[in-house]
């Protein structure tokens, strides 16, 4: 039993002596060994990371920012700096996915109308018109209804997506109403009114 507490009694002290040493060299250092195993060089970061310097002096390398939909990039991801985005210009340009590129919106075409306005993150939809309808720009958030021709009118053109009905007057009535040389007197109507005249003048003479 002696024996024993004497061997543990020894090798406590050997144990005590050895961490003693440890400490003098790890104060020795410049920096604690557990330190050194996790520091990082400004330049040893692999491809898609950046060195971001912490405190202490203990930096690490931290992933790159993915610019999301709406946002295309600013400046890009080094070695030491972060990537930074800008976002895509209102009605002009948009990016419809994460770490896209702003690209031209879609514009509607002649015979569309706009379904959807262009936004920063979705691009333009743009809708066909229906029958009976007709869009000359595609720039209208809807298709306009197409003319109908009046009774005393015929058709010219058709109604189509891209332009609408044209009319004009019949032959048969533009001739009754615009005919140039129909200028005759209306001979009936003046032979009636003065046959009047003569009847009331006849009617009221006191010498007859």
């Amino acid at each position: 039993m002696v024996h024993t507490c004497a061997f543990l009694y020894k090798c406590s002290l050997y144990v005590i002596i050895y961490f003693m040493e440890i400490h003098d060299v790890m104060g020795a250092l410049p920096f604690p060994i557990s330190q050194r195993s996790h520091s990082v060089r400004p330049n040893s970061c692999p491809s898609g990371k950046y060195y971001d310097e912490e405190t202490k002096g203990r930096g690490k390398c931290k992933k790159c920012f993915v610019c999301p939909k709406g946002y295309t990039e600013k400046s890009p991801c080094s070695m030491n700096a972060n990537r930074s985005c800008k976002p895509c210009t209102l009605g002009t340009t948009f990016s419809d996915k994460r770490g896209g590129i702003c690209r031209n919106c879609t514009v509607c075409e002649s015979g569309q109308f706009i379904r959807r306005q262009c936004l920063p993150y979705k691009d333009t939809r743009c809708r066909n018109c229906t029958e009976g309808k007709y869009a000359l720009d595609g720039k209208g958030f809807w298709c306009k209804y197409c003319s109908v021709c009046k009774d005393n009118e015929e058709e010219v053109s058709p109604c189509t997506p891209l332009q609408n009905r044209e009319c004009r007057i019949k032959e048969e009535n533009s001739f009754n109403t615009t005919n140039p040389w129909n200028t005759q007197p209306d001979y009936t109507t003046d032979f009636n009114f003065s046959t009047r005249l003569v009847l009331f003048s006849l009617l009221w003479d006191p010498y007859i």
